[in-house]
């Protein structure tokens, strides 16, 4: 159980670092320093700007109650998370948990080898 608990959150860190990567559609913007991004549009996964976001995503294993906690180290990964997409929220946490779901039920749903 423990083994599978550490599988889950590994899946779901793996599908953050992933969906956090890659070009969005939304409008462009100057970088504090020099350069342009563009930002990403509602329903999108939030654009890389610094690139704090994907870096900071990671999973904190419990195996005493045999759960695994998934987020980011970065203040502002909870607002681009709860605020609606109107408000310059992204929500990415969630959904990509609830993308990795297949995947998830799989490792749980694999024969059991009790020893």
């Amino acid at each position: 159980m423990l083994a599978r608990t550490a599988r889950t959150g590994q899946i779901v860190v793996e599908a953050l670092k992933k969906n956090l990567t890659g070009s969005r559609t939304g409008r462009w913007y100057y970088k504090p320093g020099g350069g342009m991004y563009r930002a990403s549009a509602p329903g999108e996964y939030p654009a890389r700007r610094t690139g704090n976001l994907r870096a900071g995503v990671g999973s904190l294993w419990d195996p005493r109650n045999a759960r695994v906690v998934i987020g980011t180290n970065v203040p502002y990964g909870v607002y681009l998370e709860k605020k609606p997409p109107s408000q310059g929220g992204r929500p990415w946490l969630k959904r990509a948990a609830d993308e990795s779901a297949s995947r998830i039920r799989d490792v749980w749903k694999a024969p059991w080898r009790l020893t």
